[in-house]
C-alpha cells in the first residue's frame, strides 16, 4: 500500500483520495462485520473488536461510508 493511500481528499470530509482506496476501505469493513456476526457467539470480544476495527475503515457508520463513495466518484468525476 502507498503512503497517503488511505487520506482524506480535499474534496469531502468523508471520501478517500482515489475511489480505489474508498472501496478497499468499505471491502475490509464489510468483511470484519460479516465475520463479527458469523462469529458473535463463540469470540463476542474479539466480534466487538472486529466491529470496532470496521466502525474505524468505514470512518464512521455505514452511511458515513456511502456518502464518502458518493464524495469520492464526484471528485473523480469533477477535478
Amino acid at each position: 500500500m502507498t503512503p497517503g493511500l488511505c487520506r482524506r481528499a480535499g474534496c469531502g470530509l468523508f471520501a478517500s483520495r482515489g475511489l480505489a482506496a474508498h472501496l478497499l476501505r468499505g471491502g475490509i469493513a464489510a468483511a470484519l462485520l460479516a465475520w463479527a456476526l458469523v462469529n458473535q457467539a463463540a469470540h463476542p470480544a474479539q466480534a466487538l473488536a472486529a466491529g470496532v476495527v470496521a466502525v474505524v475503515a468505514m470512518r464512521g457508520c455505514p452511511m458515513c461510508w456511502t456518502v464518502g463513495l458518493l464524495e469520492a466518484v464526484i471528485g473523480r468525476v469533477k477535478p
